[in-house]
């Protein structure tokens, strides 16, 4: 039934919608019917507003999307690479064997088609032109020799783009052929009811590469490559499973339909995001380029100004970076203890725990089979287990045990004694004897902790003397208590139970002040040691030192 005479219809592909009856017969009422009823485009074009848009992420979050990253040029009626992409895309959602679509498609196609002509036409009159322009410059130049004659120059098929006026050449008429053959090509293929066969839903967009390459390269896309070849980049994001795949062959039609038919069947692997290599990262306060300035800066890491005044050489510590392509040979597959950190550039926090994570990496600098490393938490993309939701985040690596992996409790915090504690509680090796920030302790070492003997002495002197003052005060009153019983008289201020705790607290003092002497004993004996030792000291001797005065170094910890 057709509509009446009055009646605002909405005519789409495949059927006729009526403006219902009920809805005001206003214009604004009409425009807002118009845009809930339109049909939506199968390859949306994304404009997001700035760097922070939500535009983006709400799209991605309705399902599986596929985006081509391509460049847009207003001055042509049609974008080749878009239609391509518009005509897979009708492909992958016909179920039927319907004509219309395949009108569509072949209207697609044949579009493209006369818009090559044209750009191919367009070429030919500029390089003409061209060359009719060198030759009325240089018409009244008299040549010498062959070389002088006017030579156009040559370019090859990559130098001429789908949607930019490259300078005109001879080969002008052969890139585009070439080209249009490159594009048009694998245009029959076996895609054909694809949403229907695997029941996944894929959204089709595109976005100006030129105006959102900040998107671009956060996807992991090089935006500036793509303006220099003027190809595209097609990028599928599956949010739910958090993983995208990259196209890495050429953007033809057959190509792009077997990437996304891979997609659908499951027959494609997850690209991780990665740069191109680890490095390295050697902190110390100077004689460091811009370039590793710039570099620390920006991971969160300062430059590590600790300097050893008694050497020639800086205090270096070595922090190795992490990336998604070496993660399993240096954290996984590795004979050694791991403590891995993640950062993120924009991070406030992890630039000011950086100095404690140097800090801690100086302390057990003798440690060799203890390994100190970083990863950038938003660039390298990682399998989902050793993800970190919020940064700063430290997971510690058992050698031999890496399954194990230990956070670093959120609860706690990182403070200096706290995460000495939790490395060597987790270290499966023999680190504890190798924890100091060198194998020698310099002048400035020994006279602090000669300082520190002093203060303890000084200290024990006076523990010492008001225990000496308690037990002269306590043997009086045994004394005078014995004085008592042996003249067969009671002490009234002392009963039986009383005298029993006298003695035992005497007893305990005693103990007490023995201790102290002997505590005092050990610190003039470091003092004497320290002493003779003024400007460097082995920790080796330092050990044997300890040894020789039964000073017992800890145990470690259990597990």
């Amino acid at each position: 039934m057709g509509p009446n005479v009055g009646e605002v219809v909405m005519v789409k592909h495949k059927n006729i919608l009526k403006n219902p009856s009920a809805r005001n017969f206003t214009s604004s009422e009409l425009v807002k019917w118009a845009f809930e009823v339109r049909q939506q485009p199968l390859v949306k074009i994304l404009s997001p507003s700035g760097m922070k848009s939500l535009q983006l992420s709400t799209e991605i979050a309705k399902g599986a999307t596929v985006i081509m990253f391509y460049i847009h040029n207003p001055l042509f009626d049609a974008n080749q690479y878009y239609h391509l992409l518009r005509e897979v895309a009708l492909d992958y959602i016909r179920c039927t064997k319907d004509n219309s679509f395949n009108e569509m498609i072949s209207s697609s196609f044949n579009h493209r088609l006369s818009s090559m002509k044209k750009i191919k036409e367009t070429v030919e009159i500029c390089r003409k032109s061209h060359l009719l322009y060198q030759l009325q410059q240089k018409q009244n130049h008299v040549y010498l020799h062959p070389s002088d004659y006017p030579q156009p120059s040559s370019s090859s098929s990559e130098t001429l783009g789908m949607n930019s006026m490259s300078p005109p050449s001879p080969m002008c008429r052969c890139c585009v052929s070439v080209l249009h053959k490159q594009l048009l090509q694998g245009h029959v293929y076996h895609n054909v009811c694809l949403s229907c066969r695997t029941n996944r839903t894929v959204l089709f967009y595109a976005m100006d590469v030129i105006n959102h390459s900040v998107f671009a390269e956060r996807l992991g896309i090089n935006a500036t490559e793509l303006a220099r070849t003027k190809k595209p980049a097609l990028i599928i994001i599956d949010e739910k499973d958090e993983k995208s795949y990259f196209l890495k062959k050429p953007f033809t039609k057959s190509f792009v339909a077997e990437f996304i038919a891979n997609y659908t069947t499951g027959d494609i692997e997850r690209e991780m995001l990665s740069s191109p290599s680890s490095k390295s990262v050697n902190h110390q306060n100077h004689n460091s380029s811009d370039k590793d300035k710039n570099l620390n800066r920006e991971s969160g890491v300062p430059p590590d100004t600790d300097f050893d005044s008694s050497s020639t050489t800086p205090n270096i510590v070595r922090v190795t970076e992490i990336t998604s392509h070496t993660f399993q040979q240096l954290v996984i597959n590795t004979s050694n203890d791991v403590l891995l950190l993640y950062y993120a550039p924009w991070c406030g926090f992890c630039a000011s725990f950086a100095h404690i994570y140097l800090s801690l990496a100086r302390y057990f600098q003798q440690a060799s089979n203890l390994l100190f490393a970083r990863i950038n938490g938003e660039s390298e993309d990682l399998p989902w287990e050793y993800t970190a939701d919020t940064y700063p985040t430290l997971l510690f690596f058992p050698s031999g045990r890496q399954q194990d992996s230990i956070v670093f409790s959120e609860e706690l915090p990182k403070s200096l004694p706290n995460l000495i504690r939790f490395v060597l509680h987790h270290a499966t090796h023999s680190v504890r004897l190798r924890t100091d920030t060198a194998q020698r302790c310099t002048s400035r070492c020994i006279n602090t902790n000669l300082q520190n003997a002093f203060n303890r002495i000084s200290i024990l002197d006076k523990q010492l003397k008001r225990l000496e003052h308690r037990l002269a005060r306590l043997e009086g009153t045994i004394f005078r208590s014995n004085l008592l019983n042996a003249s067969h008289k009671a002490d009234p201020l002392t009963t039986p139970v009383q005298a029993t705790s006298i003695l035992a607290l005497r007893t305990h003092w005693g103990q007490q002040v023995h201790k102290k002497q002997h505590q005092k004993q050990i610190c003039q004996k470091l003092v004497h040691f320290l002493q003779r030792t003024r400007q460097s000291l082995d920790k080796d001797d330092l050990v044997r030192f300890m040894k020789a005065n039964n000073i017992l170094l800890e145990s470690a910890p259990s597990r």
